[in-house]
Parts: C-alpha cells; structure tokens; sequence
C-alpha cells in the first residue's frame, strides 16, 4: 500500500483523548504501539515527537518495537525534501508494512518541516492503532487553514516558473587573535529545473581565503587563495534504469595552478535498481569521456604552460538503508586518453550496523591512488606554503579512516523529554 501526501492538502491531526480528569506525571508505560524511528533526513525532532506523540511508547532499539519506521529523504527540483516513510510491522504488527511519500517545501521553517513529519508519522500509525486499544482513545480530525480552498476543491497544477529554482548565497567569516587572523569570503548562485523527464542544474561560485600570520620575531606571512567556477549539468531520464546526460565547467583555481581550466563531459547511468527506489537503495554505475583545457599560473612540472587532454572517468556506486542499517560505497576512477599512465583511482565506504539489541557499529574509510598531478607547478614549495596548504602538494596517494562502536542497556522506553539546563550558550563552567 502506497499513499502520497502533498503539504498544500487538507492537514488531518491525530489527537488523544484525555485518559484521565487529573494529570498524572511521567506515567509508567502501558499497553499501545511501540515505535521506533530511525531517520535520516529533514524534519526529524525526536524531543518534538515525543512531547507530540503521547499515544506511544517511543523505545531506544528497534528489536523492541512494534513499528519500526524508516525514515529516507532526497532533494526534489524545487530545492525542497520528498521524504518516505517506510512503516514495517514487528510482533503483534508482523506482515503488516506500508509506506507514505510526501514533500517538504524549500521554504518551509524548521518547524513547518518537523509538524508536516509528525503529522504523517501519526496518519501512518493509524492503521496499527486501529488495531489496538487505543482505537477508543484516538480521533482523526480536520484543520481547516483560514481562507483556504474548501475540502475537495480543485486545485490549479500550473507552476509559473516551469519547474524553475534559483537561489543567490553569500557567506563570510572573520576570526582573529593576537598572532593570527583569517578571512573568507563566499558566494554563489543556481538556476535549478528538475522534472521526471530533465534535470538541469547551473551554477557558479566565487571564494577569497586569507590568512595572515605573526611569528615571534615580527615577521609576518599571509596566505591568499581564490576560487572561481561555473558549472552546468543536463540529464535525460530515458528509462527508470537508464539515463543520459553531460556536465561542463569553467574555472580558475590558485590552489591547483590553473589561471583557467575547461572541462566537458557527456555520460550515461545505469542504476541497478529502480530509480523510484533511491532514498532506500541505488546501485550506479556511470561511464563518461570528455574534453579538458588547462591555462596554468607557473609552468608545470612537464614544462606545460597550456594543454588540451581527453579523458574517461567511471563511477560505480552503492547505498543502501535498511533496519538493520546502511551501506554505501563508491569506486571511482578517471584518466587521461594521451597518456594512460596518468590516472586516478579513489574507494571508498560508510558501514552502519545494528548488530545486537543495543549494539551499533560504524565503520567508514576510503584510499586514492593518484598519478595525474599534471598541474604541479616546477620548483618545490616553501615551509609557509605547506603549512598553510597555500598550494597542492605532490602525492601519489591519500587515505582516511574512521570507526566507533556503541552499547547502550537500561530501559527500553524514552518517552520523557526534559530539556532543563541543556545548554549553556557559551563556554561551559
């Protein structure tokens, strides 16, 4: 069973009835829907659901519940979030899933976004607490919002813009102490149209870093770095395994000796999978050969001041969500055509595992091989410039790696939520 729900329609609230005439303060939990809730995407709050959700027993380990909810979100055209929520039934509830789609808008506050996510968290739950004893307790109601259309009115489907999102950014930081200071400078701007059928996607960006040093006997050093670039991106979906597309860019960057560097690239994708089914799992693989173009600031260490090369790229790619956890992985690899002794090669991978009742394991690494460091500068850099990473260094490879384990035990339940003297604003004394 699949239900879609849009925020523009009639908003249902799911409110409990008093159980009792006087308050009873943290009372013990008793017989209902043990739900847990693992989420991952926009609108999660689980203080807010708790204090909104008192008709159910909220529970620390998924083996504990009786509805276990997974929660998976991607970014649609508009900017904004289609979340899914995939309801699996457990004990009493076995066999009995279901799943609901709904969209966030870009604008949306973050409150907006968590009361629209509870909102269909407890519509979802209806069908399990209609099973239980909280059927005599619970009421499904309807909210009218003032002026609005009245129940069942149509509504227009045209979009003025045509699918059409753009958005302009600017960002700045400034931090100093005594022997130091440091400046950053950001902006941007995207035009964005995203329909089943096209994906267009246009950017550009500009940034200035700076840093500015004191040394003890009243030298100085500063570090500048500038970025600029500008990129474009069209897919064609062709099938719901199989799509095509090209991506291209402009840019100049200190950091990588390019004055001016000019790529294009066209592609083809295939995902194992259904691409309806991505925010729960996709398998891709992507092939793509193109054109690039290179202006650098100081001659290389091939004694290239421009250059035209071909190159291919691949990408094969994996991520899964599921109650037991996730999984992600990527291969990806690029080379130049001229010379097929200068590539590239990076792997990498995320594990989340729900091993035992309270057992979690995390485990994330990834490595590179790198042979295509054409832009290289002659002449080695200075101790300031390695400090400061003013420039890139030669390497022929990188790696990083990360794991953490967890165990919690105790009470099953988290129902109470108390938020006194949680934060301190500031330095903590």
């Amino acid at each position: 069973m699949r239900w879609r729900v849009a925020p523009a329609v009639v908003v249902c609230l799911l409110s409990v009835l008093p159980l009792a005439a006087q308050p009873v303060p943290s009372p013990p939990p008793g017989p209902g829907i043990r739900l847990y809730v693992n989420c991952d995407t926009s609108g999660c709050d689980f203080d807010f659901m708790r204090t909104e959700m008192p008709f159910v027993d909220h529970v620390r380990n998924r083996q504990d519940a009786d509805v276990y909810v997974l929660a998976t979100g991607r970014s649609t055209g508009s900017g904004g979030t289609e979340v899914t929520l995939k309801f699996i039934g457990q004990g009493p509830f076995k066999g009995l899933d279901d799943e609901i789609v709904f969209a966030m808008g870009q604008n949306d506050s973050e409150d907006v976004r968590r009361r629209d996510f509870v909102q269909t968290l407890k519509l979802g739950l209806a069908r399990y607490a209609a099973r239980t004893e909280l059927r005599r307790k619970l009421q499904l109601t309807e909210q009218k919002a003032p002026g609005g259309p009245a129940t069942g009115a149509p509504r227009s489907g045209k979009d003025p813009w045509d699918f059409w999102v753009f958005r302009i950014s600017m960002n700045g930081n400034l931090s100093a102490e005594q022997s130091s200071e440091y400046l950053s400078l950001s902006g941007s701007a995207t035009a964005n149209r995203t329909t089943e059928a096209w994906k267009l996607n246009f950017s550009g960006s500009v940034s200035h870093y700076e840093s500015r040093y004191t040394f003890s006997d009243g030298s100085g050093y500063t570090s500048v770095r500038r970025n600029y670039s500008s990129g474009a991106l069209v897919v064609k979906s062709l099938t719901d395994h199989w799509s095509v597309g090209a991506r291209g860019s402009v840019g100049t960057s200190s950091y990588y000796n390019q004055d001016l560097a000019v790529k294009a690239a066209p592609a083809i994708e295939y995902n194992f999978f259904p691409y309806s089914q991505s925010t729960r799992r996709q398998f891709i693989a992507r092939y793509s050969i193109g054109y690039n173009y290179f202006d650098y600031k100081e001659i290389t260490l091939y004694g290239k001041q421009t250059e035209s090369l071909p190159s291919q790229s691949f990408l094969v790619g994996l991520d899964v969500k599921q109650p037991w956890g996730s999984v992600s992985g990527d291969v990806e690899g690029s080379q130049y055509l001229n010379d097929l002794s200068k590539w590239n090669l990076w792997l990498g991978g995320y594990v989340s595992l729900k091993l035992l009742k309270g057992l979690s394991l995390n485990l994330s690494a990834s490595t590179s091989w790198i042979r295509d460091q054409i832009y290289l500068p002659r002449g080695s850099a200075t101790n300031e410039e390695v400090l400061v990473r003013q420039r890139q260094l030669a390497t022929s490879y990188r790696y990083s790696a990360y794991f953490g384990i967890s165990y919690s035990f105790g009470s099953i339940f988290s129902n109470v939520v108390n938020p006194r003297m949680g934060g301190s604003g500031g330095y903590y004394y």
